[in-house]
């Protein structure tokens, strides 16, 4: 991304209007007047280490004397980073002199200040100003137009802060060194701009166990991934969840922390119903141990937690996309007295949650979805299969655990399942999704569509799924099974699938009869977590590398 060669220019149209929040701070329009009507996500907060501290003490590659206006640059309390977490600047201008200044406004302007990044051996990696940040998050906006600078008058000793998110300006790095330095034109009446000097930084690698995606609502202008990751450097499994911009590349709101999870947790994210309106708010859930923790999360950032929730089952199993709404209602599958149970619980924030229910189930689920509106009975979608036959069975609750309706089966196959979902698109039908295949012949697959209002189930072969990961082998060409898969539902209706194949590679692709196409091989190490972040403009199919950094596909697929 390039800066906008110092030309003088501010949006118009509905640009002008547009509210980007970092960390509750602004770096576009809005930023002086009313707050955004987004909740504002509160930074991250780690201890300062010795490097940090040294990070924090004044810069300026200015060269000017005291009393000039500097432009200093610190990391936001954090010593390292892993991939995909937020690499968040503290940018401050200071008006150093014994007078008031008039100096270019850090904010209110589309080209300065400018953010680069470099590599270990000073290389210029990208840059980015204002503009470049609001077409990566919300996409072209319309042409600017000249216009004078936004300006402030700073007295002295004044300071004003600027929080500046890396990500936001260009890609998360992979693991490596690298420095940040932020260049202003402070002076109106001068082209020559001030520099922060170049801040030092590393990214070190994390390995990924598990994660799990949704959307901030059913109107899906924004992503939400979770996921554990275990630090190089701890080897402790940590939850991070980011929100991505108008597309899943681009994050609106980069990894944060919430904090350390038990080792082998396991995570889902709660989905709003289809009919309830964007509220920015959202929850993560991690069960491990028998007990469940329910984060709520603002596009990604932590805002509040449950604490753990026991939970009466063993090796608790998350429904996947739980209800939201408003509150938490966390549904799971285990074994309560050694018998096959769903389980659930709600969770308000500042509330104590009640003890959590059960309900015996016919067979313990090996995957499972659910299936809601703003109020009323859950629908939940349970997949068992005993090595020969798959049982899909759907039983209906309320959210105290109250069975509306009785555990029922709606069909049985010799397929095996690979993945379940629900099309929950805002007045679309409510339908479950199956993709199924053949047990000895992986790329013969199907998949399946089971109305929830009743009426007959549709099944679509593709035998074999063109395109499908295979290896030659003696005797001819072999289908590899799927170790991972996501199935997903576009904006459109229709489905897509990705997966990682035995070899690690990621595949992925609409499932219309076109061939799945290759996202990555396995030269550059296994695939893990694949997943179709299927937003209202375009899909985009992401997973993550060996080292904890996600790579997406070159484009996005439109509808």
């Amino acid at each position: 991304m390039c800066s906008d060669s110092g030309r003088r220019r501010a949006w118009t149209g509905a640009a002008a209007l547009a509210l980007l929040a970092i960390s509750g701070g602004c770096i576009t329009r809005g930023c002086s007047g009313a707050a955004s009507e987004q909740p504002a996500a509160a930074p991250e907060q780690r201890p300062a280490s010795p490097a940090s501290a040294e990070a924090r003490s004044p810069v300026s590659a200015n060269g000017k004397p005291e009393g000039a206006v500097v432009l200093q640059a610190a990391r936001a309390g954090w010593s390292r980073l892993i991939p995909e977490q937020s690499a968040l600047f503290d940018v401050t201008l200071r008006n150093g002199a014994g007078a008031p200044r008039q100096v270019t406004s850090l904010n209110d302007n589309t080209w300065t200040p400018v953010v680069r990044a470099y590599d270990a051996s000073g290389q210029l990696l990208a840059e980015g100003s204002p503009r470049d940040l609001q077409e990566r998050l919300a996409g072209h906006m319309g042409e600017p137009t000249e216009a004078p600078p936004a300006t402030v008058t700073l007295g002295p000793g004044e300071e004003q802060p600027l929080p500046v998110e890396l990500w936001h300006f260009m890609n998360p790095l992979r693991p490596g060194r690298y420095a940040l330095e932020v260049v202003h034109t402070a002076d109106p009446a001068s082209a020559t701009p001030v520099s922060s000097g170049r801040v030092p930084f590393e990214v070190i690698p994390a390995g990924v166990e598990a994660c799990a995606l949704g959307y901030e609502s059913a109107q899906r202008l924004s992503t939400v991934l979770a996921w554990i990751a275990v630090p190089s450097d701890t080897s402790a499994p940590e939850l991070f969840a980011r929100a991505s911009g108008s597309t899943h590349a681009a994050p609106q709101s980069a990894g944060r922390s919430f904090g350390a999870v038990p080792p082998g947790a396991a995570i889902a994210v709660g989905a709003a119903p289809p009919d309830a309106m964007t509220t920015w708010l959202g929850w993560v859930a991690v069960a491990a141990g028998g007990q469940v923790e329910l984060h709520q999360h603002s596009l990604g950032a932590p805002a509040w937690r449950s604490g753990p929730i026991p939970l009466p089952v063993a090796g608790a199993v998350p429904v996947p996309r739980f209800p939201d709404r408003g509150h938490a209602v966390f549904l799971a599958t285990g074994l309560a007295g050694g018998r096959p149970a769903l389980t659930g619980v709600s969770a308000r924030p500042k509330a104590p949650p009640p003890a959590a229910w059960t309900v015996p189930l016919a067979a313990l689920p090996r995957r499972s979805a659910c299936a809601f509106a703003a109020t009323g009975a859950i629908a939940v979608i349970l997949v068992s299969d005993d090595g020969a036959t798959t049982r899909v069975a759907r039983v209906d609750v309320d959210e105290s655990g109250a069975v509306v309706s009785p555990e029922r089966v709606l069909r049985t196959s010799p397929n095996e399942v690979l993945a379940v979902t629900v099309d929950q698109r805002p007045g679309a039908p409510q339908v479950v999704l199956l993709l199924e295949s053949n047990r000895t012949q992986p790329n013969r697959v199907a998949l399946v569509r089971l109305p929830l209002a009743g009426g007959a189930a549709a099944v679509v072969p593709f035998a074999p799924a063109r395109g499908w990961p295979s290896v030659v082998a003696e005797g001819g060409e072999r289908a590899l099974r799927a170790r991972e898969v996501a199935l997903e539902v576009d904006w459109d209706g229709r489905p897509q699938l990705a997966l990682v194949d035995e070899l690690g590679r990621l595949f992925a692709g609409p499932l219309d009869g076109s061939p799945l196409g290759m996202i990555r091989d396995a030269a550059r190490g296994p695939a893990r977590c694949p997943h179709a972040g299927a937003l209202r403009e375009q899909t985009t199919f992401a997973g993550f590398a060996a080292d904890g950094s996600l790579f997406f596909s070159p484009e996005g697929h439109g509808h």
